[in-house]
């Protein structure tokens, strides 16, 4: 071999190398590129098993009723609905004088007459199953803004809940659990309507988040039961027997944990794995990666909402996944978050607000959308109004608890007790602390039949538990002549 033959072969011999190379990253790119075009997330969209679909078709009725039950409407109300007006709100502080304000008797009438009478009960029966109602709730997204109809269509698309007609059902069985309370004497009637008011706000709460859900739902449905149902502890003394099945709904079936309603609310009940599935592949060791073109749908509803960018659904994305946070990144700091999440029943408002509004910034408004799978969603859930209103449920159930023991005390010593250690152990296992200040309700007895509630003086509380009381004020009765027009108080 000649001196000049050497660099030749020495050539040939790196171009083979090369195109060895070339080759070899060609099939890798291939593969890559089929790989991420037809791998489908660890958890696909699914057909409902047996159980679910059962109870997909118990949600289904319950949402025919809702959907059947006519708006309530009054030409004495200032607004077209007067379950969020001042009626109503005045009616369950003690206002109730149907006989002197126009308002309330056109409440009477609608809760009293056909078919609302006969949907109402109906949806009392429909929410005593609500065990059998909890498979479906994953697979349902709830409007977050009251939409009428769905975008183009002039319906709601499947599987889609209607926040607006959960909230008028649970105004109008509130107010029909007034007028037992009041004109009919019946406390069994009432505290029926007071179960499946509530359970309504339970059941549309505890929608999760996914591939089939709405990029953030509402916490609850409005005040107005349990606004009622703290008036009516203070106004009959509940025999224990009833008392007893609203403290264990209150306490076991809501929940009185400020910690585990958010997480709840956040999607983290059902596990930070299986809120993941729908977005990663799993590669069996705690990794994968973003499938983009199944997680895209999240932001591709039939429904628009505002600051919500949609991308075109397309396995085309899937090919920029190494670009992304992977699944065990994502997975960290969603256990991060949930570990936040965990403090807030240790906390004191203020304190609780500020994380909050911290995990809100770092999860959601510095989260590129659905380029971290779930992380986004879960993260918009903690923005601070919609915390507001999970704090202000909590703590108002916490108050609910107690009210409830005192007047079952009242009903058995006619008369309310010293302290509230009296109502241990007979009426509660233990007295809940007051949320916001995480101390013990301040308590005052004002004669045999009234007493003060409140949060520890110096308090900080949020906007709707005003200095902290919760034991609300009744208001003094409203005369106004028959026919005259609602004015604003």
């Amino acid at each position: 071999m000649t001196e000049t033959t050497k660099p030749r072969l020495a050539w040939r011999l790196v171009r083979i190398v090369r195109r060895v190379l070339y080759g070899l990253l060609l099939l890798w790119f291939g593969w890559f590129a089929v790989a991420r075009w037809s791998t489908l997330p660890a958890a696909p969209p699914r057909d409902l098993t047996p159980e679910e679909d059962q109870a997909q078709g118990r949600l289904d009725e319950l949402q025919a009723l809702l959907l059947s039950l006519q708006p309530f409407t009054s030409q004495n109300a200032q607004n077209a609905s007067a379950w969020g007006a001042i009626p109503i709100w005045d009616a369950v502080r003690g206002q109730w004088t149907p006989d002197e304000r126009p308002v309330l008797r056109d409440i009477v009438t609608y809760v009293t007459a056909e078919p609302q009478r006969h949907v109402l009960d109906e949806l009392v029966k429909a929410t005593r199953q609500r065990a059998a109602l909890l498979p479906a709730l994953e697979h349902i997204r709830v409007d977050p803004y009251w939409m009428v109809v769905a975008k183009d269509t002039g319906r709601f698309p499947a599987g889609v809940i209607d926040r607006r007609i959960w909230s008028e059902a649970a105004g109008a069985l509130s107010a029909r659990a007034r007028y037992r309370t009041e004109q009919q004497d019946d406390l069994r009637g009432a505290v029926d309507d007071l179960r499946a008011a509530l359970r309504l706000m339970e059941l549309q709460s505890l929608t999760t988040i996914g591939p089939d859900s709405w990029w953030y739902g509402w916490y609850g449905i409005g005040e107005s039961p349990l606004v009622e149902l703290r008036c009516v502890t203070r106004e009959r003394p509940l025999p224990p027997g009833l008392a007893h099945e609203l403290i264990v709904l209150v306490s076991d079936e809501l929940g009185t944990s400020l910690s585990e309603a958010v997480a709840q609310y956040c999607g983290f009940h059902i596990g930070i794995d299986r809120l993941l599935d729908p977005y990663y592949t799993d590669d069996g060791r705690g990794n994968g990666w973003l499938v983009l073109s199944h997680s895209a749908d999240v932001l591709t509803s039939q429904i628009s909402a505002p600051k919500v960018q949609t991308i075109p659904q397309s396995a085309f994305w899937n090919l920029f996944s190494p670009v992304f946070d992977d699944r065990a990144t994502v997975r960290d700091k969603l256990l991060h978050m949930r570990s936040e999440i965990g403090q807030f029943d240790t906390l004191e408002f203020p304190v609780a607000e500020r994380l909050t509004e911290s995990l809100f910034t770092e999860y959601a408004e510095a989260t590129p959308v659905v380029l971290d799978g779930p992380l986004w969603l879960t993260g918009m859930r903690l923005h601070k109004f919609l915390f507001a209103s999970i704090y202000q449920t909590v703590a108002q159930r916490r108050a609910a608890v107690v009210m409830l023991a005192l007047s079952a005390y009242r009903h058995d010593h006619d008369d309310y007790p010293e302290s509230l250690g009296e109502l241990v152990p007979q009426y509660l296992d233990k007295v809940p602390l007051e949320l916001c200040a995480r101390k013990s309700f301040s308590y005052r007895r004002m004669g045999a039949t009234d007493y003060e509630l409140r949060a520890t003086e110096g308090a900080e509380t949020p906007a709707k538990i005003p200095d902290g009381l919760y034991s609300i004020e009744r208001a003094e009765p409203v005369h106004e002549p028959a026919g005259d027009e609602e004015t604003s108080e």
